[in-house]
């Protein structure tokens, strides 16, 4: 069963302005990257739990999809629920920079730091009375 569906991959080509055509596109290899990163939103060690259990190549290359090793009373569901989200956002964003901070502020990932909104660009800190 397919987790990261279609329109997953379609808002990913988009906001980062590739041409897409689900029948003939092949995916590039950050695309891989980029759904580790959503695993990492998803609860505190799974992405390397569900890394420890996949058959990899000689190569070390993992073999299968993460979301098989999901738990269908927690694991499925609860990704289904991210995604549904991430793809919300997706919609959302005009640009993948902008999706990014949208990722960031609504499903932040656990143990990460997370970025302040500065509006004005760089924050200084006022001088102190008498200096210039």
């Amino acid at each position: 069963m397919r987790i990261f569906e279609l329109d997953f991959c379609r808002h990913l080509f988009r906001l980062n302005g590739w041409e897409f055509n689900p029948e003939t596109t092949a995916k590039p290899s950050v695309i891989g990257k980029w759904t580790n990163d959503i695993y990492d939103r998803l609860a505190p060690g799974v992405r390397q739990a569900l890394h420890e259990r996949v058959r990899r190549n000689a190569k070390g290359t993992p073999t299968q999809q993460l979301n098989r090793y999901l738990t269908p009373e927690n694991g499925r569901p609860e990704m289904k629920r991210l995604l549904e989200g991430v793809i919300l956002l997706m919609r959302m964003s005009t640009t993948w920079d902008d999706f990014k901070i949208k990722l960031d502020e609504y499903y932040p990932r656990f143990n990460d730091t997370m970025q302040l909104p500065f509006n004005t660009g760089v924050y200084r800190l006022p001088s102190p009375p008498g200096e210039k």
